[in-house]
């Protein structure tokens, strides 16, 4: 492995300070507790990427996906630690998100680590395939992070939220959108035949996306119920409700994805022609790491 590194995906040095944010950073009740997901799901979530990768690092012989995988490990370990702290931000505030958090860790490292359900015995009999798996859902997860990464970058009515957290979730969307082909470079990598590749990309899709908004949504329902500022009934607290919530917020002001564009973009991925590389803008991403200084 001694080819030449063409780019050099690394970790950036970053400090957020939170002092000064309001409670609603994202200017309305709904529209910051249904970004706050990403708060509270991506700790865990990314240092279980970082255990994954770790663990597959000495299946790689490609030397410029060696050096993605070790900078991807680099970036997601940081993300991990730098919304920790909005996590004692929100506490701070009234807020204890800390037992959904602790549903995440049995999520991350009880489910889908290193041993399946926990269970020695399934980990043997699933050999190296749990590993591939492993990788093929992050690959999935990593899908939805960079399309919402870009949808951060690109979106202006954003523009009037807490500079200091959308400084945080612009800088994570930019790094997302740069490494977003690092997790399905990868398993393609350890797929031996084009139809496993596909069909492995399919099978982890069907799991994750069901999984991805339903755990978004509950995040929210969370977040709303830990919120002793709102009434009850404020906010919208079913799935049907969030997700109407959401698209209608989509419609009327734009500070929040639409839940039909995240929808169609699992069509997307389907396509056996489907890259993520054709799906970002690498100069908008470099763009927000000049623009702050990262």
């Amino acid at each position: 492995m001694n080819a030449a590194v063409e780019h050099l995906i690394q970790a950036r040095k970053v400090k957020f300070d939170l002092t000064q944010s309001p409670i609603y950073w994202a200017e309305t009740p709904f529209v910051t507790h249904a970004i706050n997901p990403l708060h509270i799901l991506l700790p865990q979530g990314e240092l279980w990427f970082c255990r994954v990768f770790n663990r597959v690092l000495p299946e790689i012989t490609d030397p410029q996906l060696y050096a993605d995988v070790k900078g991807f490990i680099g970036q997601e370990a940081i993300h991990s630690r730098s919304h920790s702290h909005v996590i004692d931000f929100y506490k701070e505030h009234g807020i204890d998100l800390s037992s959904f958090v602790h549903l995440t860790e049995v999520l991350f490292k009880d489910l889908v680590d290193e041993l399946p359900l926990k269970q020695r015995w399934l980990a043997k009999l699933l050999g190296k395939n749990w590993l591939i798996f492993q990788v093929g859902a992050i690959a999935a997860i990593e899908h939805f992070t960079s399309i919402l990464g870009m949808w951060v970058l690109e979106e202006k009515a954003i523009n009037n939220f807490d500079p200091e957290i959308l400084r945080l979730i612009r800088w994570h969307g930019a790094e997302e959108v740069e490494h977003r082909s690092v997790a399905f470079d990868l398993f393609q990598h350890l797929c031996k035949t084009k139809l496993g590749f596909y069909a492995g990309r399919q099978f982890t899709m069907s799991l994750v996306f069901p999984l991805f908004i339903l755990l978004w949504t509950r995040a929210i329902r969370f977040t709303i119920e830990q919120d002793s500022n709102l009434k009850k009934g404020q906010l919208p607290t079913s799935m049907l409700g969030i997700l109407k919530g959401i698209e209608k917020e989509f419609e009327q002001s734009a500070r929040l994805p639409s839940v039909k564009f995240i929808i169609k973009s699992v069509g997307s991925w389907m396509k056996p022609s489907y890259n993520p590389r054709h799906e970002g803008n690498d100069q908008l991403a470099a763009y927000y790491f000049k623009a702050y200084g990262f």
